[in-house]
């Protein structure tokens, strides 16, 4: 895990020095211990746009904007950011390493036996990254599962990794990485023959990697569930199961931005459309229970 702490200013996202934020496994609440402290631990992949640090060292993306806006509202003026690979997300909040999980993170029911999901703050479709003239002809998870040739990275603790799964994929055509540079850098050198993640998160580093060798298929098919229905992923900010009064309070703020239209202004700067709010009747109780 990267042990860099990064503090995130809620009105201006700026790296500093800190000093380790004081536990909240206490008597107080979290919440209590945020407002208290001033702060609070953010846990990041380096996933842009949802979470990454830029070139100049600052922690930005679509999960600590939302999320620090949201925090500011209820009182918590700073977010103290933690980096870790994407499969140490869970793990870390869970030994509270930290205390909200800030990244391109959907909601399923089995993360939600693990932790709590706040209700969904954007929702997004799957694609898959290849080299130019799609070589291996793939448009579906299907298509790669019936090919014996075709090898497909992702990111490992993925919900792809779980679609793969569900198409019948051999855990032994798929390559793990952990993050999308690195999964880039494998399709560009052979190791894998196609890369799936989330549609916004494949445009982004297709942007700036601006590799004319590299497209998104077209046209893609959703990826099936295990009960064969076509998935959308519905992305969340996480919390501890115990953390009741925390979750309850940041779904109230983010009920209100999605309502005022704030959500999307947030949204915006990375990528993503109306499109991409989701529903006001789609909630993380719903989708834990699907």
């Amino acid at each position: 895990m990267n042990r860099r702490h990064l503090l995130l200013g809620a009105g201006g996202l700026c790296v500093g020095a800190t000093g380790l934020l004081s536990t909240v496994a206490n008597a107080a609440s979290s919440l209590a211990a945020a407002k208290s402290d001033g702060r609070i631990r953010v846990g990041f992949a380096n996933e842009a746009p949802y979470a990454f640090a830029s070139p100049e060292g600052k922690l930005t993306g679509l999960m600590p904007d939302v999320i620090g806006y949201i925090m500011k509202e209820l009182g918590v003026p700073e977010l103290e950011g933690v980096l870790t690979d994407f499969g140490g997300l869970i793990p870390g909040l869970l030994a509270k390493r930290f205390d909200i999980l800030g990244a391109g993170l959907y909601v399923t029911p089995v993360r939600c036996k693990q932790v709590a999901a706040s209700n969904p703050q954007y929702v997004v479709t799957e694609s898959i990254a290849v080299k130019k003239g799609n070589p291996k002809n793939l448009h579906s998870y299907a298509d790669i599962a019936k090919d014996d040739g075709v090898k497909i990275g992702t990111l490992a603790g993925s919900i792809n990794a779980q679609y793969l799964a569900a198409a019948k994929v051999p855990t032994s055509r798929i390559v793990l990485f952990p993050d999308l540079p690195s999964a880039i850098a494998g399709l560009q050198g052979g190791r894998v023959d196609g890369v799936t993640m989330s549609i916004i998160s494949l445009q982004d580093v297709l942007r700036k990697t601006n590799d004319a060798n590299l497209e998104l298929v077209q046209p893609f098919e959703d990826p099936l569930d295990e009960k064969g229905k076509p998935s959308r992923g519905y992305g969340s900010a996480w919390f501890r199961r115990e953390d009741e009064e925390l979750v309850a309070a940041y779904n109230g703020k983010l009920a209100e931005i999605r309502d005022s239209g704030k959500l999307l202004e947030l949204m915006e700067p990375y990528g993503f459309t109306a499109a991409q709010v989701p529903p006001a009747d789609v909630t993380s109780a719903e989708l834990c229970q699907a």
